[in-house]
């Protein structure tokens, strides 16, 4: 039990260190890769294969994904 004032550290509304989900999410995120993302492209790794989307970022759809040896050429011809 505790005296009114104080929390809880098992409390759910207990204060926390940790960032929240959304953040951590985004910061943390394996399956995007960075030079494809940095190019305004999706950059969505499919991660059994290796090969990445290189649509537009946000496209619609399913991702169209390459194998990795054609990623530089495709992010440098625009």
């Amino acid at each position: 039990m505790t005296d009114q004032g104080t929390t809880d550290s098992h409390s759910p509304h207990a204060e926390s260190d940790q960032p929240s989900d959304a953040a951590a999410l985004v910061s943390h995120n394996s399956e995007i890769n960075t030079t494809a993302a940095l190019a305004h492209r999706c950059g969505m790794t499919h991660l059994a294969s290796g090969r990445l989307c290189l649509l537009p970022e946000r496209h619609a759809g399913s991702c169209d994904f390459v194998q990795p040896s054609d990623v530089e050429s495709a992010i440098a011809e625009g």
